[in-house]
């Protein structure tokens, strides 16, 4: 009985997330495989023209492993992230094995950058950072939104604390 609760629970949690967009995962896999492919240039470079770094051949197999399960597994934690636009607050959640759930609340967001990088412009993706008081860093950033989806949640928030605003000085 306690197993149906906990389950029951943990649907109820659930619901109302939304998933990133579906092409996401496959920008993910892209730019972790890019990563990954300047690292063995510099590496392959360094040990072709400047011997900094000995090379042994047996090296180059397990490199390209951890390099293709490094992709494999940004795809799938990719996959694994959502977000939910509640009337006040901001929530995402994140994580395989380790789950992450970061909420904002509207009335703390001091500015929002929209930002969309060159891949994520051919996805047609972008990223929104939240910025609350107090801090000089982002305290929540969501990448891989459709630029559609980013822009409406950014609108919203940004009527709301208008709304909030005039509630207050009036």
């Amino acid at each position: 009985m306690h197993s149906q609760t906990t389950s029951q629970d943990q649907a109820a949690d659930e619901a109302g997330f939304l998933p990133l967009a579906d092409n996401y995962p496959r920008l993910s896999m892209i730019s972790t495989a890019l990563s990954w492919g300047i690292v063995l240039l510099i590496i392959l470079a360094s040990n072709y023209f400047m011997n900094w770094v000995f090379l042994p051949i047996y090296s180059i197999p397990a490199f390209l492993l951890l390099a293709v399960l490094s992709i494999i597994f940004s795809y799938f934690s990719a996959k694994a992230c959502s977000y939910r636009r509640g009337d006040f607050d901001l929530m995402f959640q994140r994580g395989l094995w380790w789950k992450k759930k970061t909420a904002v609340s509207f009335s703390r967001i001091q500015h929002i950058d929209l930002s969309h990088g060159p891949l994520e412009r051919k996805f047609g993706l972008a990223s929104l950072k939240f910025f609350t008081a107090g801090g000089a860093y982002s305290d929540l950033t969501i990448a891989g939104l459709a630029k559609a989806d980013a822009e409406t949640i950014r609108q919203h928030i940004l009527d709301f604390s208008e709304a909030e605003y005039q509630s207050k000085h009036e």
